[in-house]
């Protein structure tokens, strides 16, 4: 849970939850970035 507030924190959103401002990213991306953030 904190690896994938930590990725929200900085902004990435999938297209389904994207606000102005944000990054998008793919469903593939954002699971490595979560990946990322646990390491």
């Amino acid at each position: 849970e904190a690896a994938v507030n930590s990725v929200l924190d900085q902004g990435y959103r999938t297209q389904d939850i994207a606000k102005n401002g944000d990054k998008v990213v793919g469903t593939e991306k954002m699971g490595d970035l979560v990946v990322e953030a646990l390491a």
